[in-house]
């Protein structure tokens, strides 16, 4: 599974603000970059349209849902690139 790859990035997040998962934040963020979507609001867009094949096929929770394209930037600003890059 894709999500083994990135178990070990540290989440710069303040933990009680946490409401999406990290690692199934990369691994959307992946797929939609892999499709050619290029900027946030066409990977959420992309996330929006594939959600249910997200849950049946990559098996993410999606908890509290998706996020934003604005808090998708959130996140990823603060990963570090040394770290994904591994």
């Amino acid at each position: 599974m894709l999500q083994t790859y990135f178990e070990t990035l540290t989440d710069e997040r303040q933990t009680w603000k946490i409401k999406h998962n990290l690692l199934e934040i990369v691994v959307m963020t992946i797929c939609a970059v892999i499709t050619g979507c290029d900027v946030w609001e066409d990977i959420e867009d992309f996330c929006r349209v594939k959600e249910q094949w997200l849950k049946e096929n990559l098996h993410l929770e999606l908890k509290n849902g998706l996020l934003s394209h604005d808090t998708m930037q959130r996140v990823w600003s603060m990963t570090h690139p040394e770290e994904f890059e591994k």
